[in-house]
């Protein structure tokens, strides 16, 4: 059988349409009889150009992001039968905990002033825990501009004494932030692990980074194309730290992201860590995936290295931790993020997970959130529970 995300499939789905729209209009004189079986073959004759249709711009989107490989995980996510899950591979490079929390610098943001903080009113939706709101924020160093989701855990509003972590959560594309709350129900892991004594309740950022469906791959694009990276990891972690009560050192500071989202968690701590300790990937990649409209620089542009997160591990490797989760059925991560966990070296850690079934999609993702955290949790100190 061929895999759904082969081009010959979607060939034969585009020439099966040709055929059974011609057997149509050749036959359609003779089969115009009046007779219930001949309306019926008419009828059946219509609902399989109808479905051919329809998989024809399916399956061209699917073999684009690789959410199904084989009708098996079809069948599997309409039967509801659970994904089985395996354990985290062993870690390459350097160990995690070391790595977040080892002297890479002052963080940009302890030399900032607190007086500001928490002059910005609250007016929260409920989630299954705590609220979220959303703002518009324009960066002053990129000139960028687009909203931010903030969830605040429950009891923020009221022990005014307290101070938080921050997981700086990357979506995918197409956007679409709330699913970090309605897909993945983060809030509701988050809330899990904190009874749990297992982890330290984070406030969670989310910034919207493909507004009006710009695919920005979370990049700096140079001349008058926004500087997407510049506002997620300067303008944002700043605007964060003035305006709530959050802490400043980067064992506080962690990225998690899905699909693109994924991407872009991993470039956010790569490239700056003294402001991310760890990062959490799911179905991510390890070198942008510029697709037309927007193509701000070529593949060998001295852009496009410095965004090669596979040459940095081995050249010039961060002190950050990495986890990562790809399939060996997801096209889209699974060669970038294998190569980076190869190429992992110390002070670099990466944390893989590498499964032999599932594609690109929540649902394969979704078994991982927790595991992940948890990881975070004991990884970076400022995500510890109190003791």
């Amino acid at each position: 059988m061929f895999s759904l995300t082969s081009t010959t499939f979607v060939l034969l789905l585009r020439v099966a349409l040709v055929v059974a729209v011609l057997w149509i209009v050749i036959r359609w004189g003779k089969a115009a009889q009046t007779s219930v079986l001949a309306v019926l073959r008419r009828l059946v004759a219509l609902a399989v150009v109808m479905l051919l249709a329809v998989l024809n711009v399916l399956m061209p989107i699917n073999a684009e992001y690789g959410w199904y490989s084989t009708w098996d995980e079809v069948w599997t996510d309409l039967s509801g039968e659970p994904i089985p899950t395996v354990p985290a591979a062993q870690t390459v490079g350097g160990a995690p905990a070391a790595a977040a929390k080892a002297s890479v610098g002052p963080s940009p943001l302890q030399s900032l002033p607190t007086s500001e903080r928490d002059r910005l009113p609250l007016s929260l939706t409920p989630t299954t825990n705590g609220g979220y709101q959303t703002f518009t924020v324009k960066g002053p160093k990129s000139g960028f501009s687009s909203d931010v989701t903030v969830w605040f855990p429950p009891g923020y509003s009221e022990d005014r004494a307290m101070s938080y972590p921050v997981l700086e959560v990357y979506h995918g594309f197409l956007p679409a932030p709330l699913a970090t709350f309605r897909v993945f129900h983060l809030d509701e892991t988050l809330e899990k692990l904190a009874l749990e004594k297992q982890m330290k309740l984070p406030i969670v950022v989310i910034p919207h980074w493909a507004p009006n469906k710009l695919d920005t791959e979370c990049v700096d694009g140079g001349g008058k194309n926004p500087a997407v990276e510049t506002w997620l990891t300067k303008d944002i972690p700043e605007w964060v730290y003035r305006n709530f009560r959050v802490d400043s050192a980067r064992e506080s500071w962690a990225t998690f992201g899905y699909s693109a989202g994924g991407w872009c968690s991993m470039m956010s701590t790569m490239l700056h860590p003294t402001t991310y300790s760890a990062a959490i990937s799911l179905g991510g990649y390890a070198r942008p995936r510029m697709d037309p409209p927007y193509v701000p620089f070529g593949p060998k542009s001295p852009e496009a290295r410095r965004y090669d997160l596979v040459a940095l591990a081995q050249k010039k490797p961060p002190s950050v931790a990495l986890w990562t989760l790809t399939s060996a059925q997801d096209p889209s991560s699974e060669k970038t993020t294998t190569a980076l966990v190869k190429s992992a070296q110390p002070p670099l850690s990466v944390t893989p997970t590498r499964l032999t079934e599932g594609s690109h999609r929540a649902e394969v993702w979704g078994p991982y959130i927790e595991p992940s955290l948890r990881w975070l949790a004991t990884t970076s100190s400022g995500f510890a529970p109190a003791n």
